[in-house]
């Protein structure tokens, strides 16, 4: 079932994520007292066989005892009318039916998370973050019901954080595939939820700058500075500090010698990205191209420095802030020696 959906008819709809909405099909649902709605939410949502002195405590717990059973047996007379099929009735216990068709947010939330994470499927966790209208219950409370507040603060805060890791997990993959409109969308969610969140102002400050706003990038890192001055009393980390030195630099290049070449450098893109990665890698201290002489090693090491001169690589996770340079062993006797093999290194 996905996030977005035609009511079917003849299926309840509980949608408890943000304000709750109940349907049966395409039409709301009224049900007569708070009490009502949330005895119902409380069983469809933990899915357990609840015996009724539970659930006397958790919707009447502050009445005298017989008066808080006389009201769960009105309150269940009122839904039973409305939901027949949806409530599975005992003696001793009563429990929401699962065989009925239904569908609740949370539950499906909850479920695609799982099994997006267990499959690294990022797919269905892009579904189940299009199921969160808002916090669980938003607006939604009972007087007199002390334990069902604290359950449901419990789960408020539980599903609150399931989202916060959903769209940590998507904007983390948009700023690797440099997916600049998603990543917007993510981070911009993700602060509203949490705007202490340091990581996701610096990767909100990174996409900016990369899809040409340096100016939203720079006035983001003062939002993300103004908000954890005043409401945190801290400063941003040295990665926040580092990264907006970095966007105040990058209207020029970075220094560098690189010889201009007479000709376009085209194809060995294997190459390159190989490259690219040893020198990302922290414990590549020294990088070696070797190779026949004449077969191109120089222009390729040049070309691979090239790629770091250019104002939107200080923004990059592996940048050279400090200059790229250029230095000729050509003339130096047993600079180039020959291996096995006639193989030189550059």
């Amino acid at each position: 079932m996905s996030a977005i959906q035609e009511p079917a008819q003849g299926v309840l709809y509980l949608h408890l994520l943000g304000s709750p909405q109940l349907l049966c099909g395409s039409m709301p649902l009224a049900l007569e007292t708070a009490k009502a709605r949330a005895l119902l939410f409380y069983l469809a949502v933990t899915g357990q066989r609840c015996r009724r002195e539970v659930l006397v405590d958790l919707l009447w717990g502050e009445m005298a005892e017989a008066a808080a059973r006389r009201n769960l047996t009105a309150t269940l007379t009122s839904l039973r009318r409305e939901l027949a099929p949806y409530l599975l009735v005992e003696p001793d216990e009563i429990a929401f039916n699962p065989a009925a068709p239904h569908f609740v947010d949370v539950l499906r939330f909850r479920q695609l998370l799982a099994a997006g994470r267990a499959a690294n499927d990022l797919a269905q966790v892009r579904e189940a973050v299009a199921l969160y209208r808002g916090d669980f219950l938003a607006g939604f409370t009972v007087k007199n019901a002390t334990t069902f507040e604290e359950w449901a603060a419990a789960q408020r805060e539980q599903l609150r954080e399931q989202m916060l890791l959903a769209l940590q997990l998507l904007l983390d993959e948009a700023v690797v595939r440099a997916d600049y409109a998603s990543g917007l969308d993510y981070a911009n969610q993700l602060l509203a939820m949490d705007p202490w969140r340091e990581i996701a102002h610096r990767q909100l400050m990174v996409l900016h700058a990369q899809s040409g706003r340096r100016d939203a990038a720079l006035a983001q890192f003062e939002l993300c500075r103004r908000i954890l001055v005043e409401e945190l009393g801290v400063d941003p980390m040295p990665e926040t500090l580092a990264l907006h030195a970095r966007l105040l630099a990058a209207d020029a290049p970075p220094a560098h010698n690189l010889p201009p070449q007479p000709n376009y450098f085209v194809g060995r893109t294997s190459e390159l990205r190989q490259i690219n990665e040893h020198l990302a890698d922290d414990a590549c201290r020294l990088l070696t191209v070797v190779g026949p002489g004449g077969i191109g090693k120089t222009r390729l090491a040049l070309e691979a420095a090239r790629h770091f001169t250019t104002p939107d690589r200080l923004l990059s996770p592996v940048n050279f802030v400090d200059g790229v340079y250029f230095v000729s062993l050509a003339g130096i006797a047993g600079a180039a020696r020959p291996g096995a093999g006639g193989y030189q290194a550059d």
